[in-house]
C-alpha cells in the first residue's frame, strides 16, 4: 500500500513540475567525465518528517539541481553537465533513495544502481556506464554505537571499490554522515574516534581513496562570515585529516585545493545555513552559513571541485536565489578527479598569427600520447583537436575579431586516459586592419591652406612593407596629383603634394587598404576639404 501511495504522490509531483519547467527551457546536456577521470558528488537530502508532496519536491528540486549545475569544463558554448559518477547520499530513506534514483534516470537518462547497503547512515549509487564496482562492500560500525538492552544505535558506514571502465583505473569511496552531537556524554571523543576509524579502514587501499559526505564540523576556527577563505587556524579534526601521521595517510580537502589554485574566493562555498538566527562572530545576529560537508581525497588530482553554488541561497544570509527553489538544508559537494593519466602541462603559450590566426604551443609532457586541446571564450571550454604524441603546436583559424580565446592542453596516457588540464593561455584576436583615427587637414575642412600636406593616424601600427606610393592618392574632380608618400611613424603616414594645391577647389583623398603587423587589410577610405579661396581683386572707381 505504502508503495502505491508513493508511486501515486511521484506521479503527481512529476506532472505539476512539468508545467512548472516548461518555461525554464532545455536543461544543458549531459556528457560524460573523460577517460581515468571521475565525478565523486555528496548529497544531503534531508527530508520533511511526515509523507507528504513536500517530501518529494525537495527530491525533485534535488534531482533537478543536480541535472542543470554547475556547469563542466569542457560543456562548451551551451554548457553541459557531466553526469556524476558515484553519488554519496545523507539523510534520506531508503524508500526514497529509490525515488531519487528514478529522477536522476529522468534528468541523465543512466540507470543509476544502489552499491552497498541502503540502512548504512551514508548510501551510494554509482553510473554503471562509466564505473563498476568491484568486490564486496566493506561496513564497519560507529564506534559509539550502543547495543545494550533497552537501547540500540546500529548506525554504519562503508566503503567500495570501483574501476573506471575505460581505463580499468581503480578507486574507493567511503560515504560517512558523522553525527554532530552523540547521545554519549563524551561526544567529542566520539567524534574524532569515528574519523579516526573512517581512516585505519581505509589505509590498506591503494588507487585513489575519497572520503565524502557530511562531517558536520568547519574546517576552521573562526566561523565563515569572518573567514570566508578560510586562512585561520585549522579546527583539530581538519589538521589530523589533512595532515596525516605515521599510522594514517593525508587526504586533501577538494574544494579548498581548487579554489585556491585558482586563486578565488571561498565566500559562496558553504553547505549549511541555519535555520534561525544567532550571534556570528562580528557580533551581529544573522543566519550563520558554514562549510560542513566535504570530498577528501588521496592518491588523486583534482581537476575541478565546488560547493552547488549559487545553489537555492541568495547572496544575504537568510535569503532565496529568485529561481533556484531550495531542496534541503544543505547543498551538495562535487568534484572531478584524476585517477590515471599524464601530469599536468605547463602553461600553453598563445600568440597572434597572421590574418586573425592565433598560434598556440605548449611544451612535450613525459609519456603523453597524445593531447587534447580545448577552447573557450566563456566559462565554458570546447573540444578543439584531438592529436597525436609528436604534435605540441596548434593553428586556430576559426576566430573572430576582438574575441579573447582561451586554451587548455590535456595530455593523453596509456587506453587515452586524459590527465589534468593545464591553466588556460590566452589571447584577443587581431582580424581587422588598420582604421583611420584622425586626418588633417579634417573631413569637409574648408580654408585649407595650399601648401598643407595630408596626414594620416591609424589606430595601430602600420606594416612599412604595405606602405607603396599609391597607397594614399589625392584627387582634383578627376584629376590625380602627384606627391610623395612617407611612413613618419609606426602609425601615421604623410601625403607630399608636388605643386601646391589649387585654390578655392574642393580635394579628395583616397586611403587604399594597408596592413598591420599581423597582414591584416583594412578599408579603403575617402573624405574632402575644400582650400582657400582666391582672393578677389579691387573693383575700380
Amino acid at each position: 500500500m505504502r508503495r502505491k501511495l508513493t508511486i501515486v504522490l511521484l506521479t503527481l509531483l512529476l506532472l505539476a513540475s512539468t508545467v512548472v519547467r516548461a518555461a525554464e527551457g532545455e536543461p544543458p546536456r549531459r556528457i560524460r567525465t573523460p577517460r581515468g577521470q571521475v565525478k565523486i558528488m555528496s548529497i544531503n537530502a534531508r527530508q520533511n518528517s511526515v509523507l507528504g508532496l513536500k517530501r518529494f519536491e525537495n527530491m525533485y528540486e534535488l534531482s533537478h539541481a543536480i541535472r542543470r549545475r554547475p556547469l563542466a569544463f569542457n560543456g562548451g558554448v551551451n554548457g553541459a553537465v557531466a553526469a556524476p559518477d558515484v553519488l554519496a547520499m545523507q539523510e534520506i530513506r531508503s524508500s526514497n533513495a529509490e525515488i531519487l534514483e528514478h529522477l536522476l534516470r529522468q534528468r541523465f537518462k543512466i540507470r543509476y544502481r544502489l552499491v552497498g547497503f541502503e540502512d548504512a547512515a551514508s548510501q551510494m549509487v554509482y553510473n554503471p556506464e562509466t564505473v563498476t564496482p568491484a568486490g564486496e562492500v566493506v561496513t564497519w560500525e560507529d564506534v559509539c554505537s550502543d547495543r545494550s538492552p533497552g537501547r540500540r544505535d546500529d548506525r554504519f558506514y562503508q566503503f567500495a571499490r570501483f574501476t573506471e571502465n575505460k581505463t580499468g583505473a581503480p578507486f574507493t569511496v567511503a560515504a560517512v554522515h558523522i553525527p554532530k552531537n552523540f547521545r554519549e556524554t563524551d561526544a567529542a571523543n566520539c567524534y574524532v574516534d569515528n574519523l579516526e576509524e573512517v581512516r585505519d579502514q581505509l589505509e590498506a587501499e591503494t588507487g585513489a581513496v575519497f572520503i565524502v559526505g557530511d562531517f558536520n564540523r568547519r574546517a576552521v576556527e573562526l566561523q565563515h562570515e569572518c573567514d570566508p577563505n578560510e586562512t585561520s587556524a585549522s579546527a583539530p579534526w581538519y589538521a589530523s585529516m589533512t595532515t596525516g601521521d605515521d599510522d594514517n595517510r593525508a587526504y586533501a580537502d577538494a574544494v579548498r585545493d581548487d579554489f585556491r589554485r585558482r586563486g578565488v574566493s571561498m565566500s559562496n562555498q558553504w553547505t549549511h545555513e541555519q535555520k534561525v538566527e544567532s550571534v556570528s562572530c562580528d557580533g551581529a545576529s544573522r543566519f550563520r552559513r558554514a562549510r560542513i560537508d566535504y570530498l577528501f581525497y588521496a592518491n588523486a588530482v583534482v581537476a575541478e571541485a565546488s560547493v552547488d553554488s549559487p545553489g537555492w541561497a541568495g547572496d544575504a544570509p537568510g535569503t532565496r536565489h529568485p529561481s533556484n527553489h531550495k531542496y534541503s538544508d544543505h547543498r551538495f559537494v562535487q568534484g572531478r578527479f584524476v585517477i590515471e593519466g599524464p601530469p599536468r602541462p605547463l602553461l600553453p603559450e598563445v600568440q597572434r598569427g597572421l590574418r586573425g590566426n592565433l598560434e598556440i604551443s605548449w611544451e612535450p609532457v613525459e609519456g603523453a600520447t597524445g593531447y587534447v586541446l580545448y577552447r573557450a571564450t566563456a566559462r565554458d571550454y570546447s573540444l578543439l583537436a584531438k592529436l597525436d604524441a609528436g604534435t605540441t603546436s596548434y593553428v586556430d583559424t576559426a576566430t573572430l575579431h576582438a574575441i579573447t580565446y582561451r586554451y587548455s592542453v590535456a595530455p593523453l596516457g596509456e587506453d587515452e586516459a586524459q590527465g589534468l588540464e593545464s591553466r588556460p593561455g590566452r589571447e584577443t584576436v587581431d582580424a581587422r586592419g588598420p582604421q583611420i583615427v584622425t586626418v588633417s587637414p579634417g573631413r569637409w575642412a574648408t580654408f585649407v591652406d595650399i601648401r598643407s600636406n595630408i596626414r594620416i593616424v591609424f589606430d595601430e601600427r602600420i606594416r612599412a612593407e604595405s606602405v607603396t606610393q599609391d597607397r594614399i592618392r589625392l584627387f582634383r574632380g578627376t584629376k590625380r596629383l602627384q606627391g610623395e608618400l612617407r611612413q613618419i611613424a609606426p602609425r601615421v603616414l604623410v601625403f607630399d603634394p608636388a605643386f601646391p594645391l589649387w585654390k578655392g577647389k574642393t580635394h579628395r583623398v583616397v586611403t587604399k587598404p594597408l596592413q598591420d603587423r599581423y597582414q591584416n587589410v583594412g578599408s579603403t577610405t575617402s573624405w574632402s576639404f575644400t582650400t582657400e579661396p582666391k582672393k578677389r581683386k579691387g573693383r575700380k572707381n
